[in-house]
């Protein structure tokens, strides 16, 4: 594993993205050391079918060009 993974995650973002208040960093630390870990389990098919319902729901709220 490098450096950068295994650093705090809001070193490796643009510092106006690091300073978003609605980041949870504890919670985003506990989910990259469960996938770490091995701990968390992933379904592909949902994850798949999330994002095609955002792409979606981007694509409808888009302007028209």
């Amino acid at each position: 594993m490098s450096k950068s993974n295994t650093s705090h995650p809001e070193g490796s973002l643009k510092p106006n993205v690091a300073s978003e208040p609605g980041i949870d960093w504890s919670l985003v630390e506990e989910v990259r050391l469960a996938i770490a870990n091995g701990e968390l389990s992933i379904d592909p098919d949902r994850l798949a079918q999330k994002i095609i319902e955002l792409e979606t729901a981007i694509e409808k709220s888009s302007p028209k060009l």
